[in-house]
Formats: C-alpha cells, structure tokens, sequence
C-alpha cells in the first residue's frame, strides 16, 4: 500500500494552491490596468485627466498641463471681452488635436455649468470666449477642464481659478489684471 501524506501536508498544499492562484489573478489584473492605461487600449470616449500646476492660477497667467509622455497643454483666460464672457486660448504641443473641448464646472457643488468647443485657429492654437455670467454667491470657484481629442486617445487637464460676484455680476481676476 502506497504511503499516504499526513493530513497536514495536504492542507499546506492547497493552501498554497490557493495562494499561487490569488498571487496570479493578482498580476494578470495588473497587467490589464498597465496595458489599458500606456497603450489605450480602453474606450475611445474615455479620458485620462493629467493635474496641472496647483499654484498656477489661468485667471493670472498662462498655466501648463502636462499630458504625460504624450504632450502639454497650456491655457490662458485673457481680459473679458464683454462683461459676462473672456477669451480661452489653449495651445497643445507634441500632439496633433483634432478638437479641444472645455468643460466648466464649479468647484464647490462639482457640477458642470457650461460645457463648448474651441475654434481651431492654427495645427496646435484653439481659441473660444468662455461665458462667466454665472454669480449666485459672493465667491465662485471654478475648474475648467480641458479635453485633447487626438486619434484614439483622449486626453484632459484642468485648470482653477475663483471669481467674485458683485450685485449679481461676476468681477474676476481677469478684470483686475487688464487695468
């Protein structure tokens, strides 16, 4: 008669077994997120959001986004044109955008207020007029994400900066910037 492990072996074994099998799932799940992240391999419509700067503030000075490996993003918000608009321009570098769109949301209740496509006015330049008419509290604060359609891949950053209301009328920094 053949010589039967003890009973404790046989436990060890599958609780090894089951080990193996945890450690494997564990590495083909990373390698899934891995590959769907550097090769895009996921939905056309969906975008991955690069961070901008947090102590640069758009409504002051041009602010830059880095898109990964793949690129930049800069934006402006220059001196309003009307009182209740001011114009967006956004450059992209290294990529070559067939759209970029913008989203304004405010910060505060995380909704999106406005949403539009800028105008192509050059291979990497897109220019828009963003309305700021929106003033129901005194201090507004804002985030304006911008999205990159480039082939396949989508790609975003954004940008933040507040506004002040007066007497229902938004009065920003870039107002207090063009004097």
């Amino acid at each position: 008669m053949p010589d039967r492990p003890p009973r404790e072996d046989m436990r060890r074994s599958k609780t090894l077994n089951a080990l193996i099998l945890v450690t494997l799932v564990t590495v083909i799940v990373a390698l899934g997120y891995l590959g769907n992240y550097y090769l895009g391999v996921g939905s056309s419509h969906q975008i991955t959001w690069y961070p901008t700067n947090p102590f640069c503030n758009v409504a002051e000075r041009r602010c830059t986004a880095s898109l990964g490996q793949r690129g930049e993003i800069s934006l402006s918000l220059d001196k309003r044109e009307t009182v209740h608009d001011a114009l967006i321009q956004a450059s992209v570098s290294s990529l070559k955008p067939s759209r970029v769109d913008v989203l304004l949301e405010a910060r505060d209740r995380g909704r999106v207020v406005e949403t539009m496509t800028l105008d192509k006015i050059a291979p990497h330049r897109f220019v828009g007029r963003l309305p700021l008419d929106w003033c129901n509290v005194p201090h507004m604060r804002w985030r304006l994400k911008v999205v990159v359609h480039s082939g396949q891949q989508n790609l975003g950053g954004w940008f933040d900066f507040d506004t002040t209301c007066k007497n229902g009328q938004a009065v920003s920094a870039l107002e207090s910037s063009a004097r």
